[in-house]
């Protein structure tokens, strides 16, 4: 089996091991130190995006938390977005602070769009969400200029 190959491997358990709700806490730090440090963007993405579909509070947090170890969010920004539509206030809050303090203007429609509708009855957003997206938004344009 060549390196590349292995490196898959090891990296596809290592998001298996994250996303397994009966892993222990322990195994799930790990899996989340290591993955910080050696996954791919593609990689995350995909890790992000399996989250998301299993919806699951306490998976999308620990991809949160690989996240927020790395520099950029390159590719995993758009999968990332997709999280500030969850349920949990948590996550969202996380996510638009995160988007804050390495998102790029690709994110400024998604927290445009929470700034105009976080007012209204219907919808999932709060105050601090309104908040924070709008402090998001200042964020990603600073950085941008």
């Amino acid at each position: 089996m060549s390196e590349s190959s292995q490196r898959t491997q090891l990296l596809k358990a290592l998001g298996n091991t994250l996303l397994d709700g009966s892993a222990t806490e322990r195994e799930r730090q790990n899996a989340k130190r290591a993955l910080g440090r050696m996954a791919s963007e593609p990689v995350l993405t995909q890790l992000a995006l399996k989250a998301l579909s299993a919806d699951s509070e306490a998976m999308l947090l620990d991809v949160l938390d690989v996240l927020e170890q790395r520099p950029t969010l390159g590719e995993t920004e758009p999968a990332l977005l997709g999280f500030l539509f969850d349920a949990s206030p948590q996550v969202r809050q996380r996510v638009l602070h995160l988007l804050g303090a390495r998102g790029t203007p690709r994110a400024l429609r998604t927290l445009d769009s929470i700034i105009e509708t976080a007012a209204g009855q219907e919808a999932i957003f709060t105050e601090a969400d309104l908040l924070a997206a709008q402090r998001a938004r200042r964020s990603i344009q600073r950085r941008a200029a």
